[in-house]
C-alpha cells in the first residue's frame, strides 16, 4: 500500500495554496483535484475531527460536481472523483486516490496544512502506515501568519473586536497550527530527517523559483522546471488587509517570542529575522505605552 509520495503541512497562511498550484504545473507531479483532503484529521475512521467528515464531504462533493458540469475535470478527474465520492473511507481507499498517477510514474501528494495539528500518536500512525512519505513543513512568521488567518476568517468589513480576535487566537486549532517547535518535534520524531523539508514563507516571497527548485529536488522532481514568470510570485490566496490592534499584537508577541527564539537558534535565516522583528515590535509597543496622551 503505497499511499501519497509526500504530504505538505503548514502554519497558518504559509503559502500552501501557491505551492499546490506550482506542484500541479510540474509535468512529473500530480495533485488531487481537491487541495486539502483532510484524511488524517477528518476523514479517517476515528480521526480527531471525524465529526466534521460529513461537512467536508458535502463541500468537496459540491465542488467536484460543479467542475464536472463545467467539464474541466477530464476523464481521469472524473474517475478520481468517483473513487473519492463513492469509496469507503480507510487507508486502502486513501492510497487508491494516488495510485493512478503513480502508475504513470508521477509523484503525487496531499497538501493539507491542518495535519500540522495532529498529536504524536496520530503522526506515529501516519508514519507507520505510509513510512516512505516525504513531509514538507511550511512555516511563516507566527504573528503575521496568525493575524493573516484571523483576517481571512473575518466576514465583511466590520471593525474587529479585540477580545473576539483573542478568542480565535486562543482556539485549539490555531494554537496547534502555530506551535512550530511542537510540530517540528512531533513530525521529526516520526519521520527520518532526510524525509523532512522545512520551508519558509519568506523564501517563497523573496526567491520563489529557488525555493521551488529545492522542493522539487527534495521530491525527486526535475528541479529545472520553473513556472511562467507571471506565476512565480507567491501572491496566492491573499487575506484581507487590516491593521493589527496593539492589544492583539502584544498578546501574539508574548505568546510566540519564546518559540521564535528556539527557531532562530536552529535555523537562523528567516527565523532570526522574525526574532529581530518581534524584539523591535516589543520596543515600539513599550514606547507607545509610555507615551503620555
Amino acid at each position: 500500500m503505497q499511499g501519497p509520495d509526500f504530504l505538505v503541512i503548514g502554519a497558518p497562511r504559509a503559502g500552501t495554496t501557491w505551492l499546490y498550484e506550482r506542484l500541479a504545473e510540474h509535468d512529473q507531479a500530480w495533485l488531487p483535484p481537491i487541495k486539502e483532503l483532510h484524511y488524517f484529521d477528518v476523514e479517517r475512521p476515528g480521526a480527531p475531527r471525524a465529526a466534521l467528515a460529513g461537512r467536508y464531504y458535502r463541500h468537496n462533493a459540491g465542488g467536484l460536481l460543479r467542475r464536472a458540469v463545467r467539464r474541466d475535470l477530464g476523464p481521469g478527474g472524473l474517475r478520481w472523483a468517483s473513487r473519492y465520492l463513492c469509496g469507503r473511507r480507510g487507508d486502502r481507499w486513501y492510497a487508491t486516490l494516488f495510485a493512478a498517477a503513480q502508475q504513470r510514474g508521477l509523484r503525487s501528494g496531499d497538501i493539507t496544512p491542518g495535519y500540522m495539528a495532529l498529536d504524536p500518536a496520530e503522526v506515529t500512525t501516519v508514519a507507520a502506515t505510509f513510512p516512505a512519505a516525504r513531509i514538507i513543513l511550511m512555516l511563516r512568521h507566527p504573528v503575521d501568519g496568525v493575524w493573516s488567518m484571523v483576517r481571512k476568517l473575518t466576514v465583511g468589513d466590520a471593525a474587529l473586536d479585540a477580545q473576539q480576535v483573542l478568542d480565535v487566537i486562543d482556539s485549539k486549532d490555531v494554537r496547534l497550527r502555530a506551535d512550530y517547535p511542537r510540530a517540528l518535534s512531533v513530525w521529526g520524531e516520526a519521520f527520518p530527517a532526510e524525509q523532512l523539508f522545512v520551508g519558509f514563507f519568506d523564501d517563497l516571497v523573496a526567491a520563489p523559483e529557488r525555493l521551488l527548485a529545492e522542493l522539487f529536488a527534495f521530491l525527486g522532481l526535475d528541479p529545472g522546471h520553473s513556472p511562467a514568470p507571471e506565476r512565480a510570485s507567491g501572491a496566492v490566496n491573499r487575506g484581507r488587509e487590516r491593521e493589527l490592534p496593539p492589544t492583539v499584537e502584544r498578546a501574539l508577541i508574548e505568546r510566540y517570542l519564546g518559540d521564535v527564539e528556539q527557531l532562530a537558534a536552529r535555523f537562523a535565516g528567516p527565523a532570526q529575522r522574525w526574532l529581530d522583528d518581534l524584539r523591535a515590535r516589543q520596543r515600539r509597543l513599550a514606547a507607545r505605552r509610555g507615551t503620555p496622551h
